[in-house]
């Protein structure tokens, strides 16, 4: 079943430049390099990310599409320090926002209404 749009938006994870980066997030991983939120990755908004040239041997790195540029790591290792799950995303918790800027958040809008009437998402 498909989130409806006011869940969408209360559980709406931004980076702290306003671009919508995920929907809901699975919890927080408390690591010896620092705090991660984990996101599945029907959580994350793909469009909103770029995958990067760099190559890594414990994860794949992505990138937001703005001037924050935050990092997300897609897992595809397991690694002592911290219990990441392979095939789960981690963020940063410090470059994220639940608050958005008004001028995404309405284009963010307007493109779930769009869905919507191509019968992408239900109401």
């Amino acid at each position: 079943m498909k989130p409806k749009i006011e869940e969408m938006i209360t559980k709406m994870i931004y980076t702290k430049c306003g671009t919508p980066i995920a929907i809901n997030y699975t919890r927080i991983e408390h690591g010896s390099r620092g705090d991660y939120m984990e996101f599945k990755p029907d959580h994350i908004i793909w469009k909103n990310l770029k995958k990067t040239i760099k190559k890594h041997y414990y994860f794949t790195e992505y990138r937001s599409q703005d001037k924050c540029n935050v990092m997300v790591y897609y897992q595809k290792r397991r690694v002592d320090y911290a219990n990441y799950k392979i095939g789960m995303l981690y963020i940063s918790p410090q470059d994220l926002t639940t608050k958005p800027d008004k001028i995404n958040l309405m284009r963010f809008i307007k493109n779930i209404k769009i869905k919507i009437k191509g019968g992408d998402l239900k109401k």
